[in-house]
């Protein structure tokens, strides 16, 4: 991780001479879904209609005027649910994630813009309340081994140094493939994201 966050940061300092180089810092919510592929528990769980909410925060560098590249780091905890199967009780589930986007984005007027792309999802932790409060630490190569990869797209309006930003997020791999591999029970973590940012350069 750290080796990840000085090649981040190298390469965010040699586009800082560039006119067309901002560097700037961010946070927001995640109000987020959990969807299921029950597999052999399909007797035993099953999707909540409950979305959750959670917050992410970091730093973002934007490379380019017109059309641009932003490569983020951001630190992210998403919360969901699910229910068992007479829907009576809900099992929350905290995943706590480094996220690292490359999005591109195009600038439509001087206030807005519209972006997407893929991130990659380094798992630090998780938390869940249905295998009697298991709390799983991920050591740094099991992260970079285990790393899962999803989508964000969406628009953002900026005012001065100030950015406000909205996505739909997705996910493409299992948020809990380590403790449910044998039975294929897949969870894919969607949602929305809203952030504030503030441009430094």
């Amino acid at each position: 991780m750290k080796r990840l966050i000085l090649v981040l940061a190298t390469v965010f300092f040699a586009h800082a001479a560039s006119a067309q180089f901002a560097l700037g810092v961010k946070g927001g919510i995640n109000l987020n879904k959990i969807h299921t592929d029950e597999g052999n528990l399909s007797s035993n769980y099953k999707e909540s209609l409950n979305t959750k909410t959670g917050f992410s925060a970091g730093l973002f560098a934007r490379i380019g005027e017109g059309i641009y590249l932003q490569p983020e780091l951001l630190y992210t905890e998403r919360n969901g649910s699910i229910m068992d199967a007479s829907g009576s009780t809900s099992y929350d589930i905290k995943v706590k994630n480094v996220d690292i986007p490359v999005l591109v984005g195009v600038k439509l007027l001087d206030f807005l813009r519209v972006n997407a792309g893929p991130v990659a999802t380094l798992k630090l932790k998780e938390e869940h309340t249905f295998l009697k409060n298991v709390t799983t630490t991920i050591t740094e190569d099991e992260a970079f081994k285990n790393a899962t990869f999803g989508y964000q797209l969406g628009a953002g309006l900026s005012f001065g140094k100030l950015d406000i930003d909205l996505r739909k997020e997705g996910s493409l791999g299992s948020i809990s493939s380590k403790h449910f591999q044998d039975q294929k029970f897949n969870q894919k973590m969607d949602g929305w994201q809203v952030t504030l940012g503030l441009r430094l350069l």
